[in-house]
């Protein structure tokens, strides 16, 4: 179908310049495009660029793409390559309904890229991507744009020597992307917390948390928190979250297992 796309965006065109279409229809038809497609029409004209770029439009396209996402056509798959020394990319419909799909990724072009160190995916929502650069940089990208943002440094890294757990996500109630930084301290049962807001555009002390964390991945984010699997005084494993709205966190309760050796891997499916 991607061959039918600039025709309906020259028939777009046309319309606009000639006036003869309510602008609600041209919005209703817009909100249909793909992301590539959009990218393209902020270029017809400044009305459209600055529709496009509305937040609530931004809001509505997404809400429409879940919604008509059958068979997840819509969804991409990024990740880190084993090695972890570049990222790659390919249709999430593909890898359910194609077994060679793996094969036929796409290398990503990321910011700091050419820095070659480990890199590591830490988390997307609406399309965004946190990626962090080891000891290099931390930022939020958007693969469809190839606009990033940059967070600001860290300064606990230099001063306790250790590499920091992150973990990216939403707070739905203020628009509001958030990065969590958690950093164990050596020699004490304490964990020391921040969160960048993308709103406010700087980090935020959240104090020192009993040392429940002990963290095996980054944060997976459901139901407005970011979850771990963590370990507890005794050895064992428990899950964690914690909640970005009210910068809180608590145990997540969990089914009874069969006796016998148990090997944890946390994900989000849905909510």
């Amino acid at each position: 179908m991607e061959h039918h796309q600039p025709n309906r965006i020259s028939t777009l065109q046309q319309f606009s310049e000639a006036q003869s279409v309510p602008t609600e229809i041209a919005v209703e038809i817009l909100l249909k495009l793909p992301v590539e497609s959009l990218l393209r029409c902020k270029s017809v004209c400044k009305s459209w660029y600055s529709l496009i770029s509305d937040p609530q439009f931004v809001k509505s396209h997404l809400a429409i793409s879940t919604r008509s996402n059958s068979q997840y056509a819509h969804h991409r798959l990024i990740f880190s390559t084993e090695r972890r020394t570049r990222i790659e990319s390919c249709h999430l419909h593909h890898v359910l309904y194609d077994n060679n799909s793996i094969n036929n990724a796409l290398d990503l072009d990321y910011p700091f890229k050419h820095l070659s160190k480990l890199v590591s995916v830490v988390g997307s929502c609406n399309g965004l991507v946190c990626i962090a650069v080891y000891r290099s940089a931390l930022f939020i990208w958007n693969p469809s744009t190839r606009k990033s943002h940059r967070l600001p440094p860290s300064d606990y890294e230099k001063h306790i020597g250790l590499f920091a757990l992150h973990g990216f996500g939403y707070q739905q109630s203020t628009g509001d992307y958030k990065v969590v930084e958690i950093f164990p301290k050596l020699k004490s049962r304490e964990t020391l917390v921040r969160i960048y807001s993308s709103k406010d555009g700087n980090w935020k002390e959240m104090g020192v948390y009993p040392r429940v964390f002990s963290f095996f991945d980054f944060g997976k984010f459901s139901n407005g928190a970011l979850h771990w699997i963590a370990a507890n005084d005794l050895g064992g494993r428990i899950i964690v979250a914690l909640d970005l709205e009210k910068e809180t966190y608590g145990e997540v309760l969990q089914p009874d297992y069969d006796a016998g050796y148990k090997h944890f891997i946390l994900g989000s499916l849905r909510e």
